[in-house]
């Protein structure tokens, strides 16, 4: 049985009814973490490529630039579980909890390692080919 267009925009409206408050303060938290930790993990690398000297504390900005962008992938992801909690209609009542529910909901050791394996994975799947 396939789900309609109109089904599924009803099936949102309904799960944001009353809850848009919430939404856009869950949102609006993950936005500026995420733009923060990503904003400096670029600005670092940007730092390191531009640098000609043999400095090594300049040798570790470059991998903590990707750390930084890294752990903000985590709160993005943080953000896609929060809204599909709030479909199934079991949303944190707490909009500051429900941004950082990678983290509140020990699921961090399970996405990390789901990245670690699907990265391995790409990485050979293009070398592969």
């Amino acid at each position: 049985m396939a789900v309609t267009r109109k089904e599924l925009k009803d099936n949102a409206k309904q799960a944001l009814h009353e809850n848009w408050g919430w939404a856009v303060i869950v949102f609006l938290i993950n936005a500026i973490i995420v733009g923060v930790f990503t904003g400096c993990g670029y600005r670092f690398d940007e730092i390191y490529m531009n640098y000609d000297g043999n400095s090594f504390l300049m040798q570790w900005l470059s991998p903590l630039g990707s750390l930084l962008g890294w752990i903000g992938d985590f709160f993005a992801l943080s953000l896609a579980i929060s809204f599909l909690k709030l479909r199934d209609n079991q949303k944190e009542e707490k909009p500051y909890m429900a941004a950082f529910s990678v983290f509140t909901e020990n699921r961090f050791v399970p996405e990390c390692l789901n990245f670690i394996l699907t990265s391995i994975f790409t990485f050979l799947w293009t070398i592969l080919l």
